[in-house]
């Protein structure tokens, strides 16, 4: 039978023949997301500003965190490095790609790195305060509790900062930052009822270090904020 004569079938002027009807086939074509059919990578490209500035990547298959299985290579080392938990961290100015392997997949995620020399100045809010709480001092059963440890009282999770400075200051040596209080205690250099909270070297520690021979200041009036926290995965489900 002709085309025309189907549309016009179709189209309700004629009717339609009870033998030898077509067979319809529908195809559907599935797309997946730009970054792999079987794993998802987040964040989808990395840009790192400032020295040191660092990215963790996290991987996921269905509603499984597969990050510490999967391997990742810099296609260019001199532009940034990356540890075999997946934290980026910039190294010199320019453009790389790191290439995400899970099993048979292979995700391929843009990075950029600017202002690779420049030494961002840390902020005591932002940068400071919030180690003392993932650490657990700013916790109610230690230096966050409504009496303090041992005449040392933080707020409750860091949430008034302004007491924090003031209850820090005195724990800080400005001539020799190493020796101030605020690092000997938590990385164990010295008695400490909290026990150890981090090592001498680690991120947390140079933090604290930095800021202490930048200036150990407040935050000037103005200074950014955190305005908003994204979770990824937004969602998931425990194993039955």
């Amino acid at each position: 039978m002709k085309i025309e004569s189907w549309f016009k079938i179709w189209a309700g002027r004629e009717p339609a023949p009870l033998k030898k009807a077509p067979r319809i086939v529908t195809l559907i074509v599935a797309s997946f997301p730009a970054w792999g059919a079987g794993i998802t990578v987040y964040p989808p490209s990395i840009s790192l500003t400032g020295r040191n500035a660092s990215q963790v990547i996290a991987v996921s298959s269905g509603e499984r965190d597969v990050t510490t299985e999967c391997s990742f290579q810099l296609a260019h080392s001199a532009i940034a490095t990356v540890s075999k938990e997946g934290l980026v961290t910039a190294a010199a100015d320019g453009r790389s790609s790191l290439t995400v392997t899970y099993k048979n997949e292979r995700v391929v995620v843009p990075v950029s790195v600017s202002s690779a020399r420049e030494e961002p100045k840390l902020s005591f809010v932002k940068d400071v305060v919030p180690i003392f709480t993932m650490a657990g001092c700013a916790g109610a059963n230690c230096h966050g509790s409504i009496r303090g440890q041992k005449n040392f009282k933080l707020s409750l999770f860091g949430y008034e900062p302004n007491l924090d400075y003031e209850a820090i200051g005195p724990r800080i040596d400005r001539q020799d930052p190493e020796k101030s209080l605020i690092l000997l205690k938590p990385t164990f250099q010295t008695q400490h009822g909290g026990g150890f909270r981090f090592a001498v070297g680690s991120l947390e520690y140079r933090t604290i270090l930095e800021w202490i021979r930048s200036g150990a200041t407040y935050d000037s009036a103005g200074s950014p904020r955190i305005a908003s926290l994204t979770v990824f995965p937004s969602k998931g489900r425990w194993p039955a």
